[in-house]
This record gives C-alpha cells, sequence and structure tokens, in this order.
C-alpha cells in the first residue's frame, strides 16, 4: 500500500501482486466475443472493461482497460434491426 510521505510524494508498495495477477486473468481473451456480429451495450460501463467480452463488434479491451477499436459493421447493426 503506498501513502503519501511527509515531503507530499508516494511510497509503498503500489500493487499487490495477487491483484495483478487477477487482472492478468481477467484480461485473458476471451472466445467468440470479438466478431461483427457481437453486441455488448458499453453505453453503462463508459466503455470501461476488463475482458473483450465487455466491448461491442470487433473491439478489444486494451491493456488500459478501456474498450478500442470498431464496433459491429453497418451490416450486423442493419440485420440486428431487421429482426425487431
Amino acid at each position: 500500500m503506498r501513502v503519501c510521505s511527509e515531503f507530499g510524494f508516494c511510497e509503498g508498495t503500489a500493487r499487490v501482486a495477487a491483484a495483478v495477477e487477477k487482472k492478468e486473468e481477467e484480461t485473458v481473451k476471451q472466445p467468440g466475443c470479438v466478431s461483427p456480429s457481437y453486441h455488448f451495450e458499453e453505453g453503462p460501463t463508459g466503455s470501461v472493461c476488463v475482458n473483450d467480452c465487455q466491448c461491442d463488434g470487433m473491439r478489444v479491451c486494451s491493456e488500459f482497460g478501456f474498450c478500442e477499436g470498431t464496433a459491429r459493421v453497418a451490416a450486423a447493426v442493419e440485420k440486428k434491426e431487421e429482426r425487431r
């Protein structure tokens, strides 16, 4: 745990190794989630993610915990709207 020193600088251990390992396990690529037809509503999470299944379409979860890339292609969106 890091604390602020009397001089205003952070000191101590930043993270427990177990927490870092858990984050790495959560970010393992999830099969089937990255596809042009995969739908995930990113709005409620503000595109914050821990794995690819929390990103829409072809977007992937970056190492910084945000979805990046291209969402569903227009044809996939149109097809879904036709089903409604």
